[in-house]
């Protein structure tokens, strides 16, 4: 071996031994003009996966400041899967420090294809019925090609379409005179929106779906847009791959249109598919980030091999078998025997000329993680250090979480004039506090803004459920478990507008059955001699001088002692429940220390709250329904009292331009491509 030192090689080869399958014995010796270093092959072991992002960064920040990185094959980070490393990339990258890495995208979660996805689910939507994607036009008129001014969208949001009693964004538009009347800076390029939603509309049917999406780009002023960005070249390689499958698609069927595209990328969404394209990002003297199939054949004098816990690299399992995959299409996850895997690490090991750090965490502050195997099969001697390591909190908020709040470049799109009278009557519930304390932005357009939000299936499913358990509560006959299934049938017909036919029918099947296992489950425990207060709305009540209000789905009352139960109609997931582990907490945990704080605020009901319940009403994948209790700790309790006040503070302050940051993020996404309109377009439109 002429790469690697020996005291890397003897490590590597006592790992590959355990392999079965060799076909011969080997013993490697160093022979090239790394032979002779002695560093040995350290072995980190993290306390969570915080500390060793951080570790790591810290490291490879040190070796840049140090002018060890003359170029590529000076530091590598290999790993198994992208998104292992991404969390690190990217915080990189957010200290301009260069990198070499080429990376599968799923299209499907870049900015511009959601942006045009979302163009076509408003066409799709509106072809069939009218105004039910109305809601989508506040977002797509902020896109930057349609070049609408902000603030004439939030005058618009928040005045015009009250004073005109206008329920429809479509109707506003549509108002010239209205509009020519109003207090908009640029009427001109809503009245060409308008039109052009029109063009859309008319042009529907007289294009193949190929011919329409490229009427769409161009029409849009999208394809324009694109080209006069630097990025140019990568926007145009995401447009062509969605070119592409809707190609190949419709070769497949030829009367593919806008309906089944959309049906299309729904499914591949929920099999946990992806529409691939490689992103490569280089740099001469930049440090590779490398999976390690792609290691195969590269060398670096600094190697960092990342994550190294069995559920990683110990044969980790395929996921989808229920569907056959499109040749266009790939796995998420691929399934690789464990001799594969072993061979895998021992490859990723001997890249490194001189010096090889592994590092592992014990968890994610929620799940506990193992060590892959082959940590230990690299065993114990001379040429293998091993550290138990951690990074201080001032570190971890400083390089992990410090880097990661995104901040826009301006806050134009911020309208404080506007939202002046909002801001000074808000009133803090617990799902906003948990909105703001995930994404400011977020909150800004969806709780000050208000700007319309779809009505969806697990909107109106959770609706009925409550619906449900309110009427069987109040009507307290706990022995008649068909009254709870009927209450549960009229709640979904109250709420059919939020489902699909399929939708509908898929989760009456699924209420009906979990509602059904709930009541058998628990119905021992309700008694009529209990007094029961459902839906109880608390409201005109200050905590610390900050006005809180909310809404408890169930409280027993015990004298004057209250045991209140929230209930949730997603799956059971321990995420959701945990306190404070360098981060906020997670919003059920928030939502219980809210409602005692809520209570003991109260001074109407003057109840004590003595216990707070999470119930969750769908199966897990055991078939339990868990039921856990949230400790009411002091610590916790001051805690969330603390979020409740600086959050407040914040919001007063219009402090809303720092974002989660999130792939995911709607408005996130959408404030990134947003830019202010020059004085001379107002002025000429």
């Amino acid at each position: 071996n002429y790469r690697s030192s020996q005291a890397i090689l003897e490590p590597a080869m006592r790992l590959i031994r355990h392999n079965m399958d060799r076909i011969a014995d080997k013993n490697l010796v160093a022979s090239g003009v790394n032979a002779t270093c002695t560093i040995p092959v350290t072995l980190n072991n993290y306390v969570n996966q915080d500390h060793e992002q951080t570790g790591l960064i810290k490291q490879l920040i040190s070796l840049y400041k140090k002018g060890v990185i003359k170029d590529k094959s000076s530091v590598g980070v290999i790993y198994r899967k992208h998104i292992h490393a991404s969390g690190i990339i990217k915080i990189l990258e957010h200290q301009n420090i260069p990198i070499d890495v080429k990376k599968k995208v799923n299209i499907l979660d870049t900015i511009l294809i959601k942006q045009i996805l979302t163009i076509f689910d408003y066409i799709e939507g509106e072809m069939k019925e009218p105004y039910s994607r109305d809601y989508l036009l506040f977002e797509i008129m902020c896109y930057p090609c349609f070049e609408i001014d902000i603030q004439d969208l939030t005058w618009l949001q928040l005045t015009f379409k009250k004073e005109k009693k206008a329920s429809y964004f479509l109707d506003v538009l549509s108002d010239g005179d209205g509009l020519a009347n109003a207090s908009v800076r640029n009427q001109d390029k809503l009245t060409t929106f308008y039109k052009l939603l029109n063009t859309w509309k008319a042009q529907y049917y007289n294009y193949t779906l190929q011919g329409y999406f490229e009427f769409i780009l161009e029409s849009s002023g999208l394809l324009d847009y694109i080209l006069s960005l630097s990025e140019r070249s990568w926007l145009l390689q995401l447009t062509n791959t969605l070119m592409e499958y809707i190609k190949r698609e419709s070769q497949k069927n030829p009367a593919m249109d806008l309906t089944t595209l959309m049906d299309h990328i729904d499914r591949i969404r929920e099999n946990g598919l992806i529409i691939p394209v490689i992103k490569s990002v280089q740099s001469e003297t930049g440090i590779q980030f490398v999976t390690a199939h792609s290691a195969k054949g590269l060398e670096m004098d600094y190697v960092f091999i990342l994550s190294a816990t069995k559920q990683n690299w110990d044969n980790p399992k395929g996921q989808n078998k229920m569907y056959a995959i499109p040749g266009n299409l790939i796995r998420v996850q691929d399934q690789h025997s464990l001799e594969d895997d072993r061979r895998l690490f021992y490859v990723a090991m001997t890249r490194a000329k001189n010096h090889l750090t592994i590092s592992y965490s014990q968890g994610d502050g929620i799940k506990e993680f193992l060590p892959s195997q082959f940590v230990e099969e690299i065993g114990d001697s001379p040429t293998v250090r091993r550290n138990e390591l951690s990074c201080s909190e001032q570190e971890i908020n400083s390089f992990l979480y410090g880097s990661l709040i995104h901040q826009t470049k301006n806050n134009h799109w911020i309208d404080k004039s506007q939202i002046s009278d909002i801001i000074d009557n808000y009133v803090m519930s617990v799902t906003g506090l948990s909105k703001y304390l995930k994404c400011p932005v977020t909150f800004y357009f969806e709780n000050i803004l208000r700007v319309p939000a779809a009505r969806n299936a697990a909107m109106g499913f959770g609706q009925a459920v409550h619906y449900a358990l309110e009427r069987f509560f109040n009507l307290a006959r706990f022995d008649k478990k068909t009254e709870l299934l009927n209450f549960f049938k009229q709640g979904m017909n109250r709420n059919k507008s939020h489902f699909t036919q399929r939708e509908f029918e898929d989760r009456m099947e699924l209420g009906l059955d979990d509602l059904g296992s709930f009541y058998d489950r628990y119905h021992d425990n309700w008694r009529k001699e209990k007094k029961y207060v459902t839906e109880l709305n608390i409201k005109n009540v200050h905590h610390r001088e900050v006005p809180i209000n909310g809404k408890l789905d169930l409280v027993e009352l015990i004298g004057n002692q209250a045991y209140v139960t929230d209930y949730k109609t997603g799956k059971y997931d321990s995420k959701k429940i945990h306190p404070p582990k360098n981060d906020f907490g997670s919003d059920y945990w928030r939502q219980i220390m809210f409602y005692k704080i809520l209570l003991d605020a109260d001074g109407y009901y003057n109840y004590n709250m003595k216990k707070g319940v999470v119930c969750f009403v769908q199966k897990d994948s055991f078939g339990k329904q868990p039921v856990i209790e949230i400790p009411l700790d002091e610590s916790h309790l001051r805690i969330v009292s603390d979020q409740i006040v600086n959050s407040y503070q914040q919001i007063k302050d219009y402090k809303f331009e720092h974002g989660c940051d999130e792939e995911t993020c709607r408005w996130c996404s959408l404030v990134k491509t947003m830019k202010p309109i020059e004085k001379d377009k107002l002025i000429s439109g």
